[in-house]
């Protein structure tokens, strides 16, 4: 049998209730100010976005989803500032073969904190740009990667995605 440190070595800590130690997170927010901002939130989105612009059903899927116009508006509402960045590239011109990895960063406006990342990455290889001539679609390529880090930033997004289901 494991003695206690052996079976710390993963560094995984066990939720126990009598640790005082644990790894569960601490409410930050009150009840009542926790259900202020949801009030808000939902008065944001009955008031200012679009259905079918903002969110709307996407085929395959029986609930709404945010879209990226809504995303963007939630970013202004919230005050996020976009950083993006080409983090690695590579680009092989004699070969024809291009590839962009994007990050994009939310931060705060108000006191200049991350709030957000996400990483996206596209290549002329992949099948939407399989039948195309590399060398017209570089900016093509780049730009979707820039899309899709702008996605997985725009993640921060799905804490309020239940507003769309249960309320339109």
């Amino acid at each position: 049998m494991k003695n206690q440190n052996e079976q710390h070595t993963n560094k995984v800590l066990p939720f126990t209730i009598s640790d005082k130690n644990t790894s569960l997170p601490n409410i930050v927010v009150s009840t009542s100010e926790s259900m202020k901002r949801i009030e808000e939130l939902q008065i944001f989105v009955k008031d200012v976005m679009v259905k079918g612009i903002d969110y709307g059903l996407i085929n395959g899927f029986s609930k709404p989803s945010l879209l990226k116009p809504g995303a963007e508006k939630l970013c202004d509402a919230f005050g996020f500032s976009k950083v993006v960045d080409v983090v690695n590239r590579i680009e092989q011109w004699e070969a024809g073969i291009f590839a962009y990895e994007v990050k994009m960063t939310l931060i705060r406006k108000d006191n200049g904190l991350i709030e957000a990342e996400g990483l996206g990455s596209a290549n002329s290889k992949e099948a939407a740009f399989k039948h195309q001539d590399p060398y017209t679609i570089v900016n093509t390529v780049l730009k979707m990667a820039k899309k899709k880090s702008a996605h997985r930033c725009y993640s921060f997004c799905n804490k309020i995605k239940w507003h769309l289901h249960t309320r339109y």
